[in-house]
């Protein structure tokens, strides 16, 4: 038998020097996993990070979600700068994880005129949105801008 470790909600095991979280409990004994919505998970492919931009540049990758993704939003240096198109085909992606809804157009693109912004380096930061609001960095990228 794994012995438990309670610690104040949570019901912690040890197996084989590793520790995973079964459960949470409330007071009442009643479970609370699976109350949170699911985060967004997904790549940036493009631009590669040390990767060198002019003129527009197109920011792009995949997002999935079980509970459906809201947005695609990009900042740089911490300041928003654009919403990504979503909806885009990827075929490769629907292959890879079949088991979430709308795989085949987790796709997504922006494209950002860094004419607007000053030459040097920057920081990209991608961040996904669900349906039920949950968000997750998809990427943060260096790139330098040159005019």
């Amino acid at each position: 038998m794994i012995p438990l470790i309670r610690r104040r909600t949570f019901i912690w095991r040890l197996a084989a020097g590793f520790l995973i979280v079964a459960g949470c409990q409330s007071g009442d004994g009643n479970s609370k996993v699976g109350t949170h919505p699911m985060l967004p998970f997904g790549y940036v492919e493009v631009p590669n990070d040390g990767a060198t931009l002019q003129k527009v540049a197109e920011i792009a990758g995949w997002v999935l979600c079980e509970d459906g993704v809201e947005e695609v939003a990009i900042y740089l240096d911490r300041s928003y700068i654009a919403t990504a198109t979503l909806g885009i085909s990827r075929p490769d992606v629907a292959k890879s994880v079949p088991q979430i809804e709308n795989n085949g157009s987790a796709g997504w693109q922006a494209s950002i005129d860094v004419t607007r912004i000053g030459a040097g380096r920057h920081q990209l930061l991608v961040q996904a949105r669900s349906k039920k609001g949950a968000t997750s960095d998809l990427g943060k990228i260096t790139v330098s801008v040159i005019q």
